[in-house]
């Protein structure tokens, strides 16, 4: 994995969501981008230390030769047309630059914009879902069981491994911690110091620098 990937996770057996796929952007210093949440109300695009976007799933790299190959029927709400130009992965900073911009925006839709469409739109400036078009035929009941599970992921039953509760990050000589209530409880707090870790000041995840090198590690 490396920074500008695309990354994916299949959630193991023994959760609740077992089997639904959750995507990211890495950007290449332990932390992820990705859209989380089930209404408009609460989805918002969180960056998230890489244990907690991947909770007990095995993240893995999205094949975008193999998306050359096999291009989505449905592509910016809409179908794709015949000859239509090709989707290809933007440049690594760019896809960087879009991840971080893309912090805070809200809105949630299963059928048009869900946390896959939120990652390849900032991937590739063009939002698809392949998850959405295998469930196209039953798109009802699909529905109906995506917003139950993304309902119930708030109760899964497995912490993030090795109980995790946040991470101190170092930029330019200033200190930035992301901190969580419990393990895998997002969207987690971020603050900012400037003493040496002796104060700390609340600080939006949007003024949380790139990249950041972690520090120390913070356990239940």
């Amino acid at each position: 994995m490396a920074a500008g990937d695309h990354l994916v996770v299949t959630r193991p057996d023994g959760w609740i969501a077992a089997g639904r796929r959750h995507h990211g952007i890495d950007m290449g210093d332990g932390t992820v981008a990705h859209l989380t949440g089930f209404s408009k109300r609460s989805a918002k695009a969180i960056r998230t230390n890489l244990r907690v976007f991947a909770q007990s799933g095995d993240p893995q790299v999205v094949d975008y030769d193999w998306i050359a190959r096999n291009p989505p029927h449905f592509a910016a709400g809409r179908k794709r047309r015949r000859g239509a130009p090709p989707i290809h992965p933007l440049p690594v900073q760019e896809v960087l630059s879009r991840a971080l911009h893309g912090l805070d925006m809200g809105g949630y839709n299963a059928a048009a914009r869900n946390c896959e469409h939120w990652a390849t739109l900032v991937k590739t400036g063009v939002s698809f879902s392949y998850e959405v078009e295998e469930r196209a035929y039953n798109p009802l009941p699909e529905f109906a069981v995506a917003l139950l599970w993304e309902v119930l992921r708030g109760t899964n039953p497995h912490d993030t491994a090795g109980n995790y509760l946040g991470s101190v990050y170092e930029h330019g000589g200033a200190h930035y911690r992301e901190q969580y209530a419990e393990p895998g409880a997002i969207p987690p707090s971020w603050s900012r110091s400037v003493d040496g870790r002796a104060s700390w000041q609340p600080v939006a995840q949007r003024d949380v620098p790139h990249p950041l090198r972690e520090v120390a590690v913070a356990r239940r």
